[in-house]
């Protein structure tokens, strides 16, 4: 029964991601993230733009968290459930409310430690790998596991790479991360345009669908 339960959820969770609405929305949140450091890299860490950057960025979090979920529901209210439907896996309120602050925990912890390492451990060649790793298990345990869907693999397989090889250079911590985030965020961007544009491809509207 137990597994046939977590099933049920696995199927859920498939279909929330089965439009790229989700990596659309995330992804522009990492392109986010990559101008936040390299805007900071820019200045200089002395700089009154880097202060309150560096203040602010929690605020930036939390609202880019909210926002970008209230971006997807928005979305798939238009685009998805007129199409296919909606469907919810029906869990405790509690529960529910532990998952979504624990994403939300994780990107910020992210986010977070990576402005820690840059401001108090300067020349650390391995800041960006370490980031490259959390945001690999993020998609590898977080969404590839908890949902079946392959191509987050691929996508923590590309954030481990990228981390990597990142890594090797020799460019300032601040810059570092911003490439990061920045070729992380259209990697994520163009793998959901491309679930999209598949997704609206083969399930027209009702209407459109009528007059075929």
């Amino acid at each position: 029964m137990e597994s046939r339960m977590l099933d049920v959820e696995r199927r859920v969770k498939r279909y929330w991601y089965s439009d790229g609405i989700a990596e659309l929305s995330s992804g522009g949140m990492f392109i986010l993230l990559g101008l936040y450091f390299g805007i900071q890299g820019y200045f200089g860490e002395g700089s009154i733009v880097s202060v309150v950057l560096q203040v602010g960025l929690v605020l930036i979090m939390i609202g880019g968290v909210f926002g970008v979920r209230w971006l997807v529901n928005t979305l798939k209210a238009r685009i998805t459930y007129p199409r296919t439907g909606y469907v919810e896996y029906r869990v405790d309120d509690r529960e529910a409310k532990t998952r979504r602050y624990t994403v939300a925990a994780v990107a910020m912890v992210i986010a977070i430690a990576s402005m820690v390492l840059v401001r108090y451990i300067r020349g650390l060649d391995s800041m960006v790998l370490i980031t490259g790793v959390l945001v690999a298990i993020v998609f590898i345990a977080l969404r590839g596991k908890s949902s079946g869907v392959t191509r987050f693999y691929y996508l923590g397989g590309y954030s481990l790479l990228l981390g990597t090889g990142l890594s090797l250079g020799d460019l300032s911590d601040e810059y570092n991360l911003a490439l990061f985030y920045g070729l992380l965020g259209v990697a994520v961007m163009v793998s959901g345009g491309t679930v999209l544009r598949r997704y609206l491809r083969e399930n027209p509207m009702p209407a459109e669908a009528d007059n075929d």
